[in-house]
């Protein structure tokens, strides 16, 4: 049994959600605590608020419609939601299992899996821990993020680890220059390349790295 609900909220992108799941703990959770209805409006502000962050006024992807599937998955991979182009998969027994604020998480994922679907994979070269690092960048600036997004910063060995270790140092070079995460967005148009670092702050990847380790460490007690 599944319920859908489609609403042309954008004169732009038709947000559609379906749900998969209706007849399980989670799938009724989100019928009752987060709705269709509230999700198609909170696609339609996220991908706003992301093409804004990353300054997409006409080069962005050209979806007309973005549809939302609230799935039973069971978790046993640890992904609770992923993205396919235009296709976002929220797992059901997520919802039904979370213990905080459950409407608040999900508008949280949305924008982390909305941020795959409108942001640019360097033409397939992108390394994923960047992609999904990318992804809660934006997730992060809207303030949806856990408040230990990346850990202790600094505290890891890689930059490209993903999620929040990379969001924050994604934040940390944004902070070195003001657009840098929509610049090198543009640049994973055409293609992945270290060097994009380099171009747009004027250091390699790994001497920022080095740079942001130093900077919390200086910081640290």
């Amino acid at each position: 049994m599944l319920s859908a609900a489609a609403s042309a909220i954008s004169a732009e992108v038709n947000f559609t959600v379906v749900n998969n799941a209706a007849d399980t703990i989670g799938g009724k959770r989100f019928e009752r605590r987060i709705g269709a209805d509230y999700s198609c409006q909170a696609m339609s502000t996220a991908t706003n608020f992301i093409w804004d962050l990353l300054e997409q006024t006409t080069e962005r992807r050209d979806y007309s419609n973005v549809t939302l599937y609230i799935e039973p998955m069971d978790g046993a991979d640890g992904v609770s939601a992923y993205a396919l182009g235009n296709s976002l998969h929220i797992s059901a027994n997520y919802i039904g299992n979370y213990t905080g604020n459950v409407k608040k998480e999900f508008t949280g994922v949305l924008y982390h899996v909305l941020a795959y679907t409108w942001t640019w994979d360097g033409e397939g070269e992108a390394p994923r821990g960047l992609r999904s690092g990318m992804a809660e960048f934006v997730r992060l600036k809207a303030h949806y993020a856990p408040r230990m997004v990346g850990g202790s910063p600094g505290r890891t060995d890689y930059w490209d680890e993903g999620y929040g270790v990379t969001a924050m140092f994604l934040d940390y070079c944004n902070n070195i220059k003001d657009g840098f995460v929509a610049q090198l967005n543009a640049n994973l148009k055409e293609g992945y390349s270290r060097g994009y670092f380099r171009e747009l702050l004027g250091k390699s990847v790994d001497v920022l790295w080095q740079d942001y380790k130093s900077k919390y460490q200086m910081d640290r007690p």
